[in-house]
């Protein structure tokens, strides 16, 4: 679990958010802190589809339903709705951070406000949330890297075709006409001389892999930022801390798929250790190790 947990105002946009994943949500967000405050807006006087699950979830989940009425057709009164309960939660002093469920991006202005006043913002949106409001955030969590345990997925990594792959795979199929395999496999090994001087000639230089990237002092850094070297610290505020180093941070960068296995590259810096959470879920820590001698 993080040693330093942050208190949460999670709100909720009704009309922009997906009440299914509200369980998964809840427990990805308890590897940042907890949820304080639970709010989700809309009209719920209307007879709208998107808004007919919350009822349910706001009682499972304890969140509050607040009543926001549409004074003007086609307009969402969400937005201001939740600029204002944010503006006066920060000033109450009650939380720290704010977790902001929407993928729309009016929510930019109001996430780099809260961010000038100190406190940390998770903005949870669809892997289309427009850019603005991804990189305006803390931490960015897509919905669409939410299963049904609560974690977020590693993001998954693009791999670029193969021209070797690909040929092989072609020289290995079999012609329709069993008759003509022979000619097929003569005319596909031997080139002419001419395609074999076009070849030869086109051919990109040989290029070198590029060198993975020490995270080793990005990780140290992020690590010191609040913990003693002996206490233990969450993953999800070491993620934390890294976003706020480096607001463009990815394992990708480094080699890796998710966070997890990046700290664990690095075993003589880190300890990890693994606790079992709610369920399925399972919470991993690190700490510095202790110098020999």
């Amino acid at each position: 679990m993080p040693t330093a947990k942050l208190q949460m105002a999670l709100l909720i946009d009704g009309d922009n958010a997906q009440p299914s994943l509200t369980q998964s949500l809840l427990e990805a967000l308890e590897n940042y802190g907890r949820c304080v405050i639970r709010r989700v807006y809309g009209d719920w006087t209307a007879d709208n589809m998107n808004l007919s699950g919350w009822p349910k979830i706001g009682e499972t989940h304890a969140i509050q339903l607040v009543q926001q009425s549409r004074y003007t057709a086609g307009k969402n009164a969400n937005d201001i709705a939740i600029t204002i309960a944010a503006m006066e939660i920060m000033q109450s002093g009650k939380v720290n951070a704010f977790c902001i469920v929407s993928s729309d991006s009016d929510f930019t202005p109001l996430v780099m406000r809260l961010k000038d006043e100190g406190v940390t913002v998770i903005v949870v949106g669809k892997a289309t949330t427009p850019a603005s409001l991804v990189n305006a955030s803390s931490v960015f969590i897509s919905t669409d890297k939410l299963n049904g345990n609560g974690a977020e997925k590693p993001a998954e990594t693009v791999v670029p075709p193969n021209p070797t792959k690909s040929a092989t795979n072609a020289s290995s199929v079999k012609p329709a006409n069993p008759a003509n395999a022979a000619k097929v496999a003569s005319s596909a090994s031997i080139p002419s001389a001419s395609s074999t001087a076009k070849v030869s000639s086109t051919a990109p230089a040989a290029v070198k892999p590029a060198k993975t990237p020490n995270a080793r002092p990005l990780l140290k850094r992020a690590y010191e930022m609040a913990n003693k070297p002996d206490e233990w610290m969450g993953l999800g505020m070491l993620g934390h801390n890294l976003h706020q180093l480096d607001p463009q941070f990815k394992p990708q960068t480094y080699g890796h798929k998710g966070l997890s296995q990046l700290v664990a590259q690095y075993e003589d810096v880190f300890e990890v250790r693994t606790e079992q959470g709610k369920g399925n879920t399972a919470q991993t820590s690190v700490r510095l190790k202790k110098k020999k001698g």
